[in-house]
């Protein structure tokens, strides 16, 4: 369960999809607007990300269906989004929320440290059945 305003690093693995689901105590989901993004730092510095270079990587946001609080939402980054990132990429990321788009109320619900961990062979990874 995460509440307001908490500190949460993440892991991404290279070349992966990324999900995280984050369940709130207070909020109603529903009655927000999300934005969540990950970037080098607080300062706006650039970075290489794939074959361009960028300021900002944002997530998908999305409400958990199975949900029937309206209390949880999931933040994710595809596998191309994920493949961009250098092996050594540390960064920051924060998720803010703002009360029916009402953007001077943001709060910034999450925030933590972004480490990417390289794929040893995700991509041309040939997975067994194993049942």
């Amino acid at each position: 369960m995460i509440t307001a305003e908490v500190y949460s690093d993440i892991q991404i693995v290279q070349g992966a999809d990324f999900t995280r689901d984050i369940e709130f105590d207070l909020v109603d989901v529903d009655q927000h607007d999300w934005y969540g993004t990950i970037a080098k730092d607080n300062k706006g510095t650039s970075f290489a990300h794939g074959s361009t270079t960028v300021t900002k990587i944002n997530f998908t946001i999305v409400k958990l269906d199975t949900d029937s609080t309206n209390s949880s939402i999931t933040i994710s980054l595809t596998p191309t989004q994920t493949r961009g990132f250098s092996d050594d990429f540390e960064g920051v990321w924060d998720l803010y929320s703002a009360p029916d788009a009402d953007t001077a109320k943001r709060v910034r619900q999450v925030q933590g440290d972004v480490v990417v961990s390289p794929s040893v062979g995700l991509s041309d990874a040939t997975f067994t059945n194993l049942s």
